[in-house]
């Protein structure tokens, strides 16, 4: 199932909401501002053409139309108007200028409304047989008022435009709240990540704070800088919960120490009187169960052997501390203890050990014992899924402040499901054909006792077959330190 981050859901979220806001927004904004800007041109024309009015009202009634042209060319120059027209009525709707011409006159009833009225009186639709040229009926404003001339008489003056302008600043608004709206869900997408990434931002801190939470550092309080009240409390809770683990790590630790405690001596009495028994004169089935329970009361002791060694690493994390040992005497001791097994599966181990002046005396603080039971896990861990004839290869090497520890088999290698979980208790790889597998607790053991003496341990498949076991453990030098441990 298709999964998203909680800062993309927030991310998505911010946006849609954002979005919507900001599209009803936008509606509400053209239809305010677009009457906003109908309405002020309006007005704007109307005071307007009170100015022309007292500019006309002087030369009435012996105004003529090249007078009329040269003030509407004028208006045209001075002021926004795309188009505009002046014209005399007398009050019987008559116009004064060009009376026989087939210019239509006004309705009577509009003129009715300028006689009865004192100020301009602005009409937004008027009905001419013939308009002015470059005029349209559907866009025409006129504004008509009453004026006094200079004879004494009462004249209707008519002033035209059309809202061309307004229409031009309503197109460029709505351009404008177009191009942002589209541009809101873009906008609002860097936003939201810019928003959500705070907001996630502490919980990243608490993922990588648990994320980082091992059995060593079960001990360790958690602790987060952080602000928010919400992700403290969190944290708190998290500690709670790390403490009840730790109490029960350390319950069932303390349980593993004492079953195996009081396993061992029973388990070692058995072991004892299976080797004592006088069983060359018995039957060969008899011979073969003595030797099964022999094999298995050494692989039980082994097993039970390897849970206080568990117990042990478990105890001393951050508590180590012995004698300087060098790298080669380690290795050297531990195979030792595993050249019995290779001969019996005819398997040749392979060392290169340190060889230079340099080299030779580097060694590492710890429990020496400890730390050879580490090579034998490794070592015996790369015999059993080694084929016959094959050879196991271990090597040393110095690289900084660290000492290397590389031990390499021949076998299958480790399926890449199988590779992060390898080090876990009773992991086990099933592929090898080898009999006399351990019991999975091995390189848990050889995690551990790393871990503790300052060091980490990590695998990989090799390029050809086999894969490849990489201690580090960091190096002192036994030359001037052996005689002070």
């Amino acid at each position: 199932m298709f999964r998203l981050s909680l800062r993309v859901q927030l991310s998505l979220w911010v946006v849609l909401i954002f979005t919507l806001i900001q599209w009803v927004s936008t509606v509400i904004a053209w239809v305010f501002l677009s009457g906003s800007i109908y309405s002020s041109f309006d007005d704007f024309f109307l005071r307007h053409s009170v100015g022309v009015a007292a500019q006309i009202q002087r030369e009435l009634p012996h105004i003529s139309r090249a007078e009329l042209q040269s003030i509407e060319s004028e208006q045209l120059t001075q002021v926004r108007f795309h188009s505009f027209h002046i014209d005399v009525f007398d009050l019987t709707g008559g116009r004064l200028v060009d009376p026989g011409s087939e210019m239509a006159q006004l309705v009577l009833s509009e003129i009715d409304r300028a006689i009865d009225t004192s100020g301009p009186v602005l009409l937004q639709s008027v009905y001419w047989a013939s308009p002015p040229t470059g005029f349209d009926e559907a866009n025409m404003i006129v504004v008509i008022q009453r004026v006094v001339g200079s004879d004494g008489k009462a004249y209707i003056l008519l002033q035209a435009t059309d809202n061309e302008y307004a229409q031009n600043r309503v197109l460029q608004m709505g351009q404008t709240l177009l191009v942002t709206s589209l541009s809101a869900p873009f906008l609002a997408l860097i936003a939201g990540w810019f928003i959500s990434g705070i907001a996630v931002a502490p919980l990243t801190k608490v993922q990588e704070l648990v994320a980082g939470l091992k059995p060593e550092s079960l001990d360790e309080p958690l602790k987060i800088e952080e602000n928010s009240t919400e992700v403290q409390d969190l944290v708190l809770q998290l500690d709670e919960s790390r403490a009840q683990i730790r109490s029960a790590f350390e319950s069932q630790a303390r349980f593993i120490s004492n079953v195996s405690h009081e396993l061992k001596t029973p388990i070692a009495i058995m072991q004892i009187e299976s080797e004592t028994l006088q069983i060359d004169d018995s039957s060969e089935e008899v011979k073969e169960f003595v030797q099964s329970v022999r094999d298995e009361m050494t692989r039980l002791g082994r097993m039970i052997e390897s849970f206080l060694t568990l117990t042990r690493i478990e105890d001393g994390f951050g508590k180590v501390g012995g004698t300087l040992t060098a790298f080669n005497d380690l290795v050297m001791d531990s195979l030792d203890h595993c050249i019995a097994m290779a001969h019996q599966n005819a398997i040749e181990l392979d060392p290169v050990l340190f060889d230079t002046d340099e080299t030779i005396s580097l060694g590492v603080r710890g429990d020496s014992d400890l730390l050879i039971t580490m090579l034998n896990n490794l070592i015996r861990n790369a015999i059993r899924y080694t084929p016959t004839a094959g050879t196991v290869h271990i090597k040393l090497e110095q690289m900084n402040d660290q000492v290397l520890i590389y031990v390499q088999d021949e076998g299958p290698g480790i399926p890449d499901d199988r590779i992060d979980s390898v080090f876990d208790r009773f992991a086990r790889v099933e592929d090898s054909s080898r009999s006399g597998r351990g019991h999975g607790l091995g390189l848990a053991i050889a995690k551990g006792i790393a871990e503790l003496h300052g060091g980490s341990i990590y695998v990989k498949n090799n390029p050809s077959q086999g894969c490849t076991f990489t201690v580090e453990l960091p190096w002192k030098s036994t030359d001037h330190s052996a005689n002070q441990d």
